[in-house]
């Protein structure tokens, strides 16, 4: 699948960094990929996080430079919580 939908947008190859549960303080448990790859010689992240939710399906893709993900990475983290425990607020 990583490789059509990196072929359509253009892009170098891709890379997976890691495929896990993603499991914040409060809120539903996430699966997650994330991946790197070149778009016109730069790297970019991205983060994509699944979840079933009240009968709902839930999807967050977050797509980043490297460098922002490597240097700021407590910080995305702190975000995806913050959104998790959004989603069991009533």
């Amino acid at each position: 699948m990583l490789e059509t939908w990196n072929a359509r947008r253009g892009a170098g190859a891709v890379r997976e960094l890691r495929a896990e549960a993603f499991k914040p303080p409060v809120g539903p448990e996430f699966r997650q990929l994330e991946y790197r790859s070149l778009v016109s010689a730069r790297s970019f992240d991205t983060r994509l996080l699944l979840t079933g939710f009240r009968d709902q399906f839930v999807k967050v893709t977050l797509y980043l430079p490297t460098e922002i993900t490597e240097s700021r990475g407590a910080e995305i983290d702190d975000f995806l919580n913050q959104l998790a425990a959004l989603l069991v607020t009533p």
